[in-house]
């Protein structure tokens, strides 16, 4: 057998050369189409990087305040967490007309009957959420309060409680009495036990 016609049966003729190299261009020219996609892709998630996460986060959620019925010791404790759900949740009340909404759902009786009649009357037609609370905090929380929060500071003592719970009944009756500093000591100090002030 000749040498030179086993070489020409184990190594591939031109045409499959070429048919090779024509599947390599073919591949690269896919390869290079495919990068070029991806090059454009990912330029354009550069370019707008908010859409993909423009979603704003909800509200927290915050515990509905008790309903308000217009018991008097019960309006500033009302009002406090009304104030609170609308600092806490701002999209949720974003005008005074949805928070003065929001409130009045949270009525009954007495204080109901207050709101409607507010309203049959016009007075809540462009009312602040703010002018809406001190008008029912004036109504149901009247200045008497005050009157009667100097009375029991004048009175209280501590008694069979610890000092801790006698300190905290002072603060919420100095609160809303609205005493100067020096009378205050002076009254939560004749306010304790002898063997305290020992």
């Amino acid at each position: 057998m000749d040498p030179a016609d086993s070489g020409a049966s184990s190594s591939p003729s031109n045409a499959q050369l070429a048919q090779a190299l024509q599947q390599q261009h073919h591949d690269l020219a896919t390869l290079t189409q495919q990068v070029a996609q991806l090059t454009t892709l990912m330029l354009s998630q550069q370019s707008h990087p908010a859409t993909r996460s423009t979603s704003p986060r909800p509200d927290p959620p915050i515990p509905e305040p008790d309903i308000f019925d217009g018991t008097v010791d019960k309006c500033r404790g009302f009002l406090l967490q009304c104030h609170r759900v609308f600092e806490h949740q701002p999209r949720t009340y974003r005008t005074n007309g949805e928070k003065i909404s929001y409130v009045i759902n949270r009525l009954r009786g007495k204080a109901l009957s207050w709101a409607e009649a507010a309203d049959s009357s016009g007075l809540l037609i462009g009312t602040t959420i703010t002018e809406f609370l001190d008008d029912l905090r004036t109504f149901f929380s009247p200045s008497s309060q005050k009157s009667q929060a100097s009375r029991e500071l004048l009175t209280i003592r501590q008694g069979a409680r610890r000092v801790l719970d006698y300190s905290i009944d002072f603060r919420v009756l100095a609160t809303e009495a609205g005493w100067e500093d020096c009378p205050l000591r002076a009254a939560f100090w004749h306010g304790l036990n002898e063997n305290i002030k020992a």
